[in-house]
C-alpha cells in the first residue's frame, strides 16, 4: 500500500512538472537534387534539425539546436545551446552557445532551410563548416531588447570567445570578441540595421578557414549594414559586410575584404514566390587570412509552399570566380518541419 502511494506521488509531481515546464521538441529536415553543367548530378541529404525550447519559469526560458549532417560521415553538431532570462522586451540576457547577431540573415534563419527563403545560404553569411567567412556561432553573453518606443529600436551587445580554434570551449588568448548592433523597424515588416565585430588574434594561432598557423597578430574589426523587407507581396533583404584586418610585426598592413548580396522576392500567391539573389565576395589582394578568390553568383530561383511545414524550392546559379570559367547549377530542393 505504502509502495503504491509512492509511485502515486511520484507520477503525480512529474505530471506536474512536465505540465508547468512547457517543452517543445520539433525538427526539420531537407533533401536535395542537383546538377552541374560538367554532367555530376547527385542526390544529398541536407540538415537534420532536432530543435528544442522551453519555458522553465516566466522569466527563464531554454533553447537548443542539434544538427545531424551528413558528408563523408555523419556529423552531429551541437549548433545553438541558449539560456535565456527575459525581464522585458527591452532587456533580456542569453547566454551560451548562439548565432552571432551580425547582420540580420544569420538570427532570421537558423538551420532548418524551410524557413529561409533560398536552398542555400547567401555565400556571405555561410556557416563556419561550409567555407563561410564570417563569425557566424558565438560562445558567451548577449544582452538584447527589442520593439522599443514608437521606432521599434533595438540593440545587441555580445561578449564571447574570439575565433580561434577552441572557441566553442575556451579561448585561444585572453582576447574577448565583442559584438554590437542597433536596428530599427519604422515601418510594418521594415527592419534597418547596423552591427558590428571586433577581435584579435595573436601570432601562432590557428587561422580557423584555412587551417595554417598566423606569422603575425591580427586586429579584426567587420561592420555591417542590413536591411529587410518582408511584406505580403514584395520581400527584400541585403547586407554589406565590410571586413578590416590590420596585420602586426614581421610587416605591418592593412586588408580589407567586402561581402554582400541582395535578395528579391515576389510572392505571386499564397504558394508561389519567384525570387532572384545576387551574391558578390571581393577579397583583398593583402588578405592572407582568408586568401579568397573574387567571385559573384547569380541565383533564380522558385519556390512553392504546400502549406508553412513543407515547400519545395528550384534553383539554377551561375558562379564565376576571378581566373576561373564559370560555373552552372541546377538545383531542387524539399523542405519539411515537423
Amino acid at each position: 500500500m505504502k509502495l503504491r502511494r509512492q509511485i502515486i506521488s511520484i507520477f503525480l509531481l512529474t505530471a506536474c512538472l512536465i505540465n508547468a515546464q512547457d517543452t517543445k521538441i520539433r525538427g526539420f529536415a531537407n533533401v536535395n537534387s542537383s546538377y552541374r553543367e560538367q554532367g555530376k548530378g547527385a542526390f544529398a541529404v541536407g540538415q537534420y534539425d532536432n530543435f528544442v525550447t522551453s519555458n522553465i519559469t516566466d522569466r527563464i526560458s531554454f533553447l537548443g539546436e542539434t544538427v545531424f549532417e551528413f558528408d563523408e560521415h555523419f556529423v552531429l553538431d551541437v549548433e545553438r545551446v541558449i539560456i535565456k532570462y527575459e525581464v522585458d522586451n527591452w532587456f533580456e540576457i542569453k547566454a551560451g552557445k548562439f548565432h552571432n547577431p551580425l547582420g540580420y540573415w544569420n538570427n532570421a534563419y537558423h538551420h532548418g532551410t524551410l524557413i529561409q527563403p533560398t536552398i542555400s545560404r547567401p555565400d556571405a553569411v555561410k556557416f563556419e563548416d561550409e567555407g563561410g567567412i564570417l563569425p557566424i556561432h558565438l560562445t558567451g553573453l548577449w544582452l538584447s531588447g527589442h520593439d522599443i518606443g514608437k521606432l521599434k529600436f533595438g540593440y545587441d551587445l555580445a561578449l564571447s570567445n574570439g575565433i580561434g580554434a577552441n572557441h566553442y570551449v575556451a579561448d585561444d588568448n585572453d582576447n574577448k570578441a565583442i559584438t554590437a548592433g542597433l536596428h530599427i523597424k519604422p515601418l510594418d515588416k521594415l527592419e534597418i540595421g547596423v552591427s558590428g565585430y571586433s577581435d584579435r588574434l595573436n601570432r601562432f594561432e590557428s587561422n580557423v578557414v584555412s587551417g595554417d598557423t598566423l606569422k603575425s597578430p591580427i586586429s579584426i574589426a567587420q561592420g555591417a549594414f542590413h536591411i529587410a523587407y518582408l511584406g505580403s507581396k514584395f520581400e527584400f533583404i541585403a547586407e554589406d559586410h565590410y571586413i578590416l584586418h590590420s596585420y602586426g610585426l614581421p610587416v605591418k598592413q592593412d586588408a580589407t575584404t567586402n561581402a554582400l548580396f541582395a535578395y528579391f522576392g515576389y510572392r505571386i500567391n499564397d504558394k508561389v514566390t519567384p525570387y532572384f539573389l545576387y551574391d558578390n565576395i571581393d577579397f583583398g589582394k593583402n588578405d592572407t587570412y582568408f586568401n579568397g578568390l573574387t567571385n559573384q553568383k547569380f541565383t533564380l530561383g522558385i519556390r512553392y509552399a504546400f502549406n508553412y511545414l513543407a515547400n519545395l524550392k528550384l534553383e539554377f546559379c551561375r558562379q564565376e570566380i576571378v581566373n576561373v570559367k564559370p560555373m552552372h547549377v541546377a538545383t531542387l530542393s524539399f523542405a519539411i518541419g515537423f
